[in-house]
């Protein structure tokens, strides 16, 4: 049975976006003969925007003081080029910051949040061009192979053999051309395009930073940008679990605003089901982009995992 339920409602703002968080604990109270009234405490935070571009859901684990980020995504409304040259990562770094750093005000005695990096890009759900790019690896290759999380929230991998130094080397190496096209070969594309660009602009580079150097000029993205998922899922080993400190003070991220607290009823109505509405029923086109991290348990695999060795 349930013993002490509490909800809370808040309102706030981050760069002139409203959120609604919805924090849902509460004591499970179980009967066992061997150990009578075996109390187990739960609570989960839901967090939206009013105009449904942002979600997220956390769970806090009360024998270790610690927050699960299991789920979040973001619906920019822009297509992939646009995504990395007009600035909207950092609106994901803003939105996502402002989530955890008024999460910690409620609770403030969870110290450490825990992650998995899965951040996948996602556009047309019917071509497999654009089925399945994680945002991690680009985030890496201009960033000293750090991943999105060890980048933006100074997380740490929970494990040694997932240390920087061992996928740094990745990105030392330079790509041969059997290999890029034999790890991406099943992706539609225009292969014609790549192979006058890797001839003409890319075979003299020296190694696969510099190569990838070549996605920040806006023309050459998208003949560059499709095949190199497949390649570095191949080699470059994302690690998977990672921990932040909290709270976050990091300049960039600016401190939420609360505007309005509830106990009773919700801010924003209806709230969406975060199993329902979001993640399933989101479909982004060819101009659209979802990026999305959904965790081990509930990920989808494109034809490019199934294809690496």
């Amino acid at each position: 049975m349930i013993e002490n339920e509490d909800n809370k409602y808040i309102r706030y703002t981050s760069t002139g976006k409203e959120f609604h968080m919805y924090s849902n604990a509460y004591d499970c109270v179980y009967e066992n003969k061997d150990k009578p009234d075996t109390r187990f405490r739960s609570t989960q935070i839901y967090v939206e925007s009013y105009d449904r571009d942002f979600y997220a859901k956390f769970c806090l684990n009360y024998s270790t003081l610690t927050v699960s980020l299991d789920y979040f995504q973001y619906a920019p409304k822009c297509n992939l080029t646009s995504y990395f040259f007009e600035g909207k990562d950092k609106l994901f770094v803003q939105y996502l910051g402002a989530a955890i750093n008024v999460l910690h005000r409620e609770f403030p005695q969870f110290h450490t949040l825990e992650v998995r990096d899965e951040l996948t890009l996602r556009t047309s759900e019917d071509s497999m061009r654009h089925s399945y790019l994680y945002l991690t690896y680009f985030i890496a290759a201009f960033n000293s192979g750090e991943s999105w999380f060890e980048h933006h929230f100074k997380a740490s991998p929970r494990h040694p053999s997932d240390g920087l130094e061992g996928r740094e080397a990745f990105f030392q190496e330079k790509p041969e051309l059997n290999e890029l096209i034999s790890r991406s070969f099943h992706i539609e594309y225009d292969w014609m395009a790549f192979l006058e660009t890797y001839y003409y602009v890319c075979e003299s580079k020296l190694t696969l930073r510099e190569f990838i150097k070549l996605f920040e000029n806006p023309q050459l993205f998208d003949t560059l940008a499709y095949w190199y998922p497949a390649y570095a899922r191949s080699r470059y080993h994302i690690p998977y679990g990672l921990t932040i400190v909290l709270p976050l003070q990091y300049p960039q991220i600016d401190p939420p605003q609360i505007t309005e607290i509830s106990t009773t009823q919700p801010l924003i109505s209806p709230l969406s089901d975060d199993y329902k509405y979001y993640g399933y029923c989101v479909t982004p086109n060819d101009d659209e982009i979802l990026v999305i991290n959904e965790g081990l348990s509930t990920m989808k695999f494109s034809m490019a995992d199934i294809e690496d060795d």
